[in-house]
């Protein structure tokens, strides 16, 4: 049996929007140690969620999962941060020491700004977005497979993802590292976000600036 092991539910303001963000954690029944990393960040401006996966054949694989959530929300908190993928692997390459190959994660982001939410991948796992139309996962065929690429993949930039959407009629976002996505498939994943946001905020539906 899985036992929680991180866990947070809070609701944060930024600009004229308000979001309830959750997070959780879970153990599997392996006894492996859990690699897992995720976070958030906010200001006035800006809502950054980003998860991490280490890979279990890199020595220090917890470590760096840390250390990309970190990096990610620091390079995302600048209003222009240019080209994204390059600037997160530029300034977590600069934090780290020794073999690249002993530091190996997958990464996921969202980040809210200005009425957009720009989404981010590396390797495998799970984004997707409820929103009045119907549930949709975003994923390039590229990069959301069961063969993982990481941040220590050659020619990094050609397989990483990212994309952009509007805020308009989206009640909530998901998004988590592979364990959740393979173990379940496209529909329990929509039936999950959905439920969630049913037991959070009941009539979630109504309320179009909310992420979870």
């Amino acid at each position: 049996m899985g036992m929680i092991n991180t866990k947070f539910c809070e609701t944060v303001h930024v600009g004229n929007h308000s979001f309830e963000i959750i997070g959780d954690s879970i153990d599997g029944s392996t006894g492996k140690v859990n690699q897992d990393s995720f976070g958030f960040y906010h200001d006035d401006e800006c809502l950054i969620v980003a998860v991490a996966d280490g890979l279990g054949s890199a020595p220090l694989s917890q470590i760096v999962s840390e250390c990309i959530v970190e990096t990610v929300m620091e390079v995302l908190s600048d209003p222009d941060p240019g080209d994204i993928w390059r600037h997160i692997s530029e300034k977590w390459k600069s934090s780290i020491e020794g073999p690249l190959d002993q530091y190996d994660t997958t990464c996921k982001f969202i980040c809210i700004r200005n009425g957009k939410a720009t989404v981010g991948s590396i390797g495998d796992g799970w984004i997707g977005m409820l929103h009045t139309n119907g549930y949709q996962e975003l994923e390039n065929s590229n990069v959301f497979t069961n063969r993982t690429k990481s941040i220590c993949s050659p020619k990094l930039m050609d397989r990483t993802y990212t994309g952009e959407c509007d805020l308009d009629d989206i009640i909530s976002f998901g998004i988590s590292t592979d364990g959740f996505s393979e173990d379940f498939d496209r529909e329990s994943r929509f039936e999950f976000l959905r439920d969630v946001c049913d037991d959070m905020s009941g009539d979630l539906r109504a309320t179009r600036d909310a992420i979870r």
